[in-house]
């Protein structure tokens, strides 16, 4: 694989998803579902922009993973985007005439098994619902409207400080999740913020890193890590303008008058994409040291922030442990 000899994201990577706090994974929800069905959709653009799907069987297993991602998750529609860009560098990859008569049928394959099932879905809910999303009536219920194109721009978001502000806050409660302890979130202030600006400035890192070396790596790992951040971009960008397009009532969440998603949960698709984002965007950050530092400096921030992570959410979720109510501390 392109990551061969790259201890850090192959071991690096697999550590951030196995200490990753987000309490999704503690519900009952379509959520969680939807990062293994994100993480197998990306893994299976990846494999289809590296030219690896060398079958038709396989690039239409790749186009049923974007499909169920989508169905499990209308917040992973933006897999469906990505999978437009992985065709295309696909293609490229390929060159030309030779392609086309090489893999006319494979790409046909992966995008029929990409679209059709969505098509089924779509046509079921105009003949059962009246309309193809079926969220018609969960818009009513919290007194949610459309907003017309015009008035897309009468946002907080188009305010120029909220270009910053938005992600930071949103990749916050990606990491740590929404759960409530008596009302109340689970969370410290000063954890928020270094989440919330570590993983934007890593991408940002991480995005850097792939322009500045498109010229000078193995595309396979080029390819993969463009993917990575178009898709950590993709799911902020979707709920940027999820939030500019709906007008929220005076209750719930968002509000009138908080009207952002800040829904971590809604971009866990990304969650594989985003921790080889976060790993590689901190070897970037350690790249100016000098000699062995630059190794293992890495290795060293990742191991304190994982058991400062580790640590934090313990201290944090202490008090639902001791709970009377749990069963394994039940009479």
């Amino acid at each position: 694989g392109p990551y061969q000899d790259e201890s850090l994201i192959r071991l690096g990577v697999p550590a951030l998803l196995a200490f990753f706090p987000q309490d999704v994974f503690f519900g009952v929800t379509p959520d969680s579902l939807a990062a293994l069905t994100g993480a197998v959709a990306f893994v299976g653009l990846a494999r289809l922009a590296t030219g690896r799907l060398k079958e038709t069987g396989r690039s239409v297993l790749a186009g049923l993973a974007v499909s169920l991602a989508f169905l499990v998750k209308y917040t992973n529609g933006f897999y469906l985007v990505l999978a437009g860009v992985a065709s295309l560098l696909w293609a490229r990859s390929a060159g030309g005439r030779r392609w086309a008569r090489a893999s006319a049928g494979r790409m046909a394959g992966f995008w029929a098994a990409a679209l059709v099932p969505i098509a089924l879905w779509f046509a079921r809910n105009a003949l059962v619902l009246g309309e193809i999303t079926g969220t018609q009536r969960k818009m009513e219920h919290l007194d949610w409207a459309p907003k017309a194109l015009s008035d897309f721009f009468d946002h907080p978001l188009c305010n120029p400080s909220s270009v910053l502000g938005y992600p930071t806050e949103l990749l916050a409660v990606f990491w740590r999740g929404e759960f409530l302890w008596h009302g109340a979130e689970m969370s410290l202030p000063w954890l928020d913020a270094l989440y919330g600006v570590s993983s934007l400035v890593l991408l940002l890192l991480a995005a850097w890193g792939v322009w500045h070396s498109r010229e000078h790596v193995v595309r396979e790992r080029w390819i993969l890590e463009l993917l990575a951040v178009l898709a950590v971009f993709g799911a902020i960008a979707q709920l940027a303008l999820l939030s500019l397009r709906i007008e929220f009532a005076s209750w719930g969440t968002p509000t009138r008058d908080a009207p952002f998603f800040i829904h971590g949960r809604l971009m866990i698709g990304v969650l594989l994409p985003f921790c080889l984002v976060y790993v590689r965007g901190l070897q970037l950050a350690c790249a100016w040291l000098p000699g062995r530092a630059r190794d293992f400096a890495p290795w060293g921030l990742l191991a304190v922030w994982l058991i400062v992570v580790t640590a934090c959410e313990f201290a944090l979720n202490a008090p639902a442990f001791e709970s009377p109510y749990n069963w394994y501390n039940g009479p």
